[in-house]
């Protein structure tokens, strides 16, 4: 470094490695305000939020100018890619800028929106392939900002709120051509979910993938039909087990319950996605039309599988009760 030039701090070394932290993030407002603006890291407290107090802690009047364009530019920066590896066959690549996964907050909601309305005007694709470029997670559920702002909601407002989710994830099993949910890391609560609206979902085998619906460690209830949607792609037992409990299970686990449909060998994370999209274009190119139409239908039937129902609940309750890591209204909501 220069003579003159500010130390440089650990989290510079982060946002070197990150590249593009979220707006507002400490990291960033280092990096932003000291390095680029070379000022004091005091004035970051406030150039967020009254650009007069950061000015007055040594902010150039300016620089703010820039500093909101960089910041413009920074939050602009769109999630969802699309690209075609061949003519008839898309992959929805989902990237957060940023962040270490992705969350379904209101911009990936958007934007898988208008990428799946763009390839549901399409004629000619035979397969779409839902794949994200993150090392450890899949994506990590809903934004947990978003659905904590529903905490006042009227019972009806609620319904809206999670039929909004729904009516975008529905799309994904709507088109004339199968989907392929293509996971490694973290799949779980929505990120499951929207796996789950998927014809079909091929996973690795590497440690980091992990699968489940965790929401009643959170008081919460899945919103976005993965109470109707898991037992009828594996069993009601397994599902009372795995949404009363919140426990995530392995791509091998699932596989054997009939999450997913294919376990991937994966040991390195960062060939993750190359790896996963050859495996979901083969999987593609080998699927036939009766069979991913026959598992729509399947999964807008009745629930099959139920064995004793009633002894399954009770079990259910039981561990319930047991179990010290969840709330217990949510649970008990799934069960009624």
């Amino acid at each position: 470094m220069g003579p003159g030039k500010p130390k440089l701090h650990k989290s510079h070394l982060i946002l070197r490695r990150h590249q593009r932290p979220q707006p507002g993030h400490k990291y960033q407002r280092l990096v932003v305000c000291w390095s680029l603006f070379n000022c004091k890291p005091k004035a970051t407290k406030f150039a967020f939020a009254d650009q007069n107090r950061a000015v007055a802690y040594g902010l150039p009047l300016t620089k703010l100018e820039k500093l909101n364009q960089i910041l413009t530019a920074m939050s602009s920066e769109k999630i969802v890619h699309l690209r075609y590896p061949q003519p008839d066959i898309a992959v929805i690549c989902m990237d957060t800028p940023g962040r270490p996964g992705n969350v379904l907050d209101d911009q990936l909601f958007d934007e898988l929106d208008q990428a799946i309305e763009e390839l549901l005007a399409k004629e000619d694709l035979n397969g779409v392939i839902l794949v994200s470029t993150k090392p450890k997670i899949f994506v990590a559920g809903a934004d947990l900002k978003r659905i904590q702002k529903t905490a006042d909601f009227s019972d009806e407002q609620i319904i809206e709120f999670c039929e909004q989710g729904r009516a975008v994830m529905r799309k994904f099993s709507s088109g004339n051509f199968p989907t392929v949910a293509a996971i490694h890391g973290a799949a779980v609560g929505g990120g499951l979910e929207i796996a789950m609206w998927c014809d079909y979902r091929i996973a690795t085998d590497h440690r980091a993938t992990k699968l489940g619906l965790p929401e009643v460690k959170l008081g919460l209830v899945p919103g976005w039909a993965g109470t109707s949607r898991l037992p009828r792609l594996t069993s009601f037992e397994d599902t009372v087990k795995l949404i009363c409990s919140g426990d995530l299970i392995s791509a091998n686990d699932a596989q054997t319950i009939g999450m997913i449909d294919q376990v991937v060998a994966c040991s390195d994370p960062a060939e993750s996605e190359k790896t996963l999209e050859a495996e979901a274009i083969h999987f593609l190119q080998a699927a036939k039309k009766e069979d991913w139409i026959a598992k729509r239908k399947k999964l807008e039937g009745p629930v099959e599988n139920c064995g004793d129902a009633e002894s399954i609940v009770a079990e259910g309750a039981k561990a319930i009760v047991a179990n010290e890591d969840i709330f217990l209204f949510a649970p008990t909501v799934v069960l009624e």
